[in-house]
């Protein structure tokens, strides 16, 4: 009897057992596939020719709730809110229609919630005859980032807006080498015109080989301390020349989150030449100020000079009168006068007693409008004389006595006052301690 042959399942001679693990490998591999662009976070879909839905994943599910692909819904009238008419302009799977290349956009939708933005990455599909038969497109959900793009796109115009208007000179450095040197990265208006170069001369180029002279008056090495450290600096003024500019700048320098170090920096100079102009202005108010103070001295020395001068002149006219003249006084009074001789004699007593009494010299101090018959007068009432002793003695009436007094008073201020007058006139003496020459 012949042998039984083994039974096969292809004509490939394959054993069943074997097509059949392949078989369930590959629905294996489908399952996988198909469960990773399910839970993928970007959005699938599967068009057809017709531009019509054949399959959507769940994020596209999700993006759009009332879309269903067992309905084959045309794409650009489910997709968009309102409805499209046509085919989307640029549309990336159109394209890949035509042409059978991958393309990529980024697609404007109108829905509800307003204008979204989808980024689309289409790859058409083939058939084993090499025929594009439907495309898959990639779709990711790129409104918020573009927002936030645009958002920070509009910052940085509104910061260099600000930068480059700015008063204040700014130069913004990146690191190279390590830190050994620094690439200018922004350079403003302000500093275009302090430092006497153009934007585009600068930008790009190291701060050593523009600046040379940076190290020397300390500003790179605070640029290096900055980056390194991260904590800001502030320059005092601090005087900074080159072959182009010269001048006292005060800098500022701090490290950005970029990790970039920014210089602002103002031109000081003004404010220095002033302040040295102040400076020499209050030296020379001192020199002036010190110079009053020695003519001050000077002049009080000169003063208790004159003070002395003074005493002596007065002590020696007192004691010459009191030498010279009185003695011969006294004798033409215990002579044999007449009472005209004897009030004339009594009249060039007063005189000198006038001349040499410190109260007359107080008196004129304390009152300069009073007449000399009106000083005589006041003498004659401090030494207690009545109206009619001083009348006879100058010669005069007692109504005449009694209008000296009166503008004795006056002028003393002591009109309408209960003040008696020879009171007053001796207090205005005491001071002085007066001494009468004629009457003991």
């Amino acid at each position: 009897m012949a042998p039984i042959p083994q039974k096969t399942d292809n004509i490939f001679g394959h054993p069943e057992t074997e097509v059949r693990r392949l078989d369930d490998e590959l629905r294996l591999s489908e399952a996988r596939f198909a469960s990773l662009v399910e839970h993928i976070g970007l959005g699938v879909a599967i068009i057809s020719r017709d531009m019509r839905i054949l399959t959507l994943n769940r994020q596209m599910r999700q993006w759009f709730p009332g879309v269903s692909a067992v309905l084959r819904p045309v794409c650009y009238r489910t997709f968009r809110d309102p409805p499209g008419e046509e085919i989307c302009p640029g549309c990336p799977t159109h394209l890949a229609f035509m042409d059978g290349q991958v393309h990529e956009s980024v697609t404007e939708t109108p829905s509800a919630d307003g204008m979204r933005r989808f980024k689309v990455v289409a790859s058409p599909l083939r058939d084993a005859l090499g025929r594009v038969t439907s495309v898959i497109e990639i779709v990711e959900d790129v409104t918020d980032i573009q927002r936030i793009q645009q958002e920070l796109k509009a910052s940085e115009e509104r910061y260099r807006a600000v930068v480059a208007r700015s008063r204040n000179a700014m130069a913004l450095y990146e690191t190279v080498d390590g830190g050994a040197d620094f690439i200018i990265k922004e350079f403003n208006e302000a500093a275009e015109k302090l430092e006497g170069l153009e934007k585009a001369d600068v930008i790009g180029r190291r701060v050593l080989e523009v600046f040379p002279d940076a190290r020397q008056c300390g500003l790179f090495g605070a640029i290096q301390r900055v980056w390194q450290t991260g904590r800001s600096e502030h320059l005092p003024v601090l005087f900074y020349e080159n072959d182009r500019v010269s001048g006292w700048w005060e800098n500022f320098v701090y490290k950005i989150p970029s990790g970039e170090v920014v210089n602002f920096y103002t031109d000081e100079t003004r404010r220095k030449r002033d302040e040295e102009k102040i400076r020499l202005h209050e030296s020379e108010l001192q020199a002036k100020s010190q110079h009053l103070e020695d003519v001050n001295a000077a002049l009080r020395v000169l003063l208790d000079q004159r003070q002395k001068d003074r005493k002596e002149i007065e002590a020696t006219v007192t004691s010459n009168v009191e030498e010279l003249i009185l003695p011969y006084l006294q004798q033409l009074k215990a002579g044999n006068l007449s009472a005209r001789e004897s009030a004339l004699v009594e009249t060039v007593a007063a005189n000198l007693d006038s001349i040499v009494s410190p109260f007359i010299r107080n008196i004129n101090r304390e009152a300069m409008s009073l007449s000399p018959m009106e000083l005589r007068v006041a003498d004659q009432v401090r030494e207690g004389h009545t109206n009619q002793q001083i009348a006879d003695l100058m010669g005069v009436s007692v109504n005449t006595i009694l209008t000296h007094r009166f503008h004795v008073r006056k002028k003393l201020g002591l009109k309408n006052r209960k003040v008696n007058l020879r009171t007053y006139l001796r207090t205005m003496g005491k001071n002085s301690d007066p001494v009468s020459l004629i009457h003991p």
